[in-house]
């Protein structure tokens, strides 16, 4: 039975990722780099790397900065719910974890401790460290703000900017990173489309499933919260966790007074469009203290992510 207790500051290790690079494999202290084109689909080198999955969860939402109490609740919530809690003992089955594949930083790397803080993107890599038999992918779009690119996939280079404050992710064996074209970076959105046809295909292998957890968020994650909808994917939204995932909750209970209104407008769109509503009861609300864990584990049973 999984029954690993892993603190925050032992996941967190000071300079960790400093000299990340990506590579066109996976190895010591290297990340395995794709990079594709909005307009390719899913590459074939992806879908090699999930061979065999039996299955693939995406963790979608907040990669802001919040206070340490915060992070530490994120961070213990989710190695609870996937086994790392010995008094909740879990056992996973072999799949693929896949969420943002970069690293956000407490300082910039021309601090003398670069280092790494728990948001939504570090999930995949806590699975791992819980069950080494999970896969990690990590899908970013290639933006201005935070990734480099020359043109030539040689000159690659990642938040190297002496003041960078985001970084390849340290614990993902696959970066698939997508942009317009070789010229044009993409928006924060830009593989919001992609990424679930990686999820579709792996659920329509007959083999596998494929599933969404939130964790708080602002505009992107509605977008992705819709697109899970169209695709019909079980979602699992844990109650409290902040922002768009707790309007969302407070929409589907109908209580829209409580909603932000910075999430109103998307929601409200979302809830006039019959093929999302129609899949509005693949959605799972959980807890986020107390029980939530325990909550999240009996989901991942229902949906086949137990071993």
């Amino acid at each position: 039975m999984n029954s690993l207790q892993i603190s925050y500051d032992d996941f967190f290790v000071p300079g960790k990722g400093r000299r990340v690079t990506v590579a066109s494999d996976h190895g010591s202290n290297r990340v395995a780099l794709v990079i594709s084109n909005t307009t390719e689909g899913v590459p074939f080198s992806v879908l090699v790397r999930c061979g065999g999955m039996a299955g693939i969860i995406n963790f979608a939402g907040a990669t802001a900065r919040s206070d340490r109490r915060e992070q530490e609740r994120q961070f213990y919530f989710f190695q609870s719910m996937f086994g790392g809690n010995p008094d909740m003992p879990f056992r996973t089955a072999n799949f693929g974890a896949m969420s943002g594949g970069t690293r956000v930083l407490k300082s910039s790397l021309n601090e003398a401790d670069p280092t790494g803080i728990m948001t939504i993107v570090e999930v995949p890599g806590l699975l791992h460290r819980i069950n080494p038999g999970i896969r990690t992918l990590g899908h970013a779009p290639r933006t201005a703000e935070t990734l480099g690119y020359e043109g030539d996939h040689s000159s690659f280079s990642i938040a190297d900017e002496a003041d960078a404050k985001v970084i390849a992710n340290p614990d993902i064996h696959l970066l698939w990173l997508v942009q317009k074209n070789a010229s044009d970076t993409s928006e924060w959105d830009g593989d919001v489309q992609l990424y679930p046809e990686l999820m579709e295909i792996i659920q329509s292998t007959g083999s596998g499933t494929a599933a969404q957890v939130f964790w708080s968020g602002g505009g992107v994650t509605a977008k992705e919260i819709a697109v899970s909808l169209k695709y019909g994917f079980p979602i699992l939204l844990p109650r409290g966790s902040g922002r768009v995932v707790d309007s969302m909750v407070q929409a589907l209970d109908d209580a829209w007074h409580k909603v932000e209104n910075v999430h109103r407008e998307a929601l409200e769109e979302l809830f006039a469009t019959p093929a999302l509503t129609r899949n509005l009861d693949c959605i799972t609300v959980i807890d986020s203290d107390g029980n939530g864990p325990r909550q999240g584990q009996r989901w991942l049973e229902q949906h086949g992510f137990a071993a």
